[in-house]
């Protein structure tokens, strides 16, 4: 039988909106940032929901020319469970 599941919740947002971005949905979930040194584009929101990633992604570049706010940026994807 097959089981899709959602992976991960990623916010992307301008590099300039990111603090005010990090600052809602942290307040909002009720959890503490994470900065991770290792990815610095990537800000966890940690322990929202169980085994779900949830983090904001700083986007450094504009937004292409023709894409619409609120589109995604890349196509969702489905994961299996094995």
């Amino acid at each position: 039988m097959h089981r899709s599941r959602v992976h991960a919740l990623l916010s992307d947002v301008p590099q300039d909106s990111a603090a005010q971005a990090t600052g809602f949905w942290s307040a909002a979930l009720g959890v503490p940032p994470r900065h991770d040194t290792d990815e610095p584009e990537f800000t966890n929101l940690p322990d929202v929901v169980p085994d779900l990633i949830t983090a904001i992604v700083r986007r450094a570049t504009p937004r292409p020319p023709g894409r619409r706010p609120g589109r995604p940026q890349c196509p969702v994807t489905r994961c299996t469970a094995g």
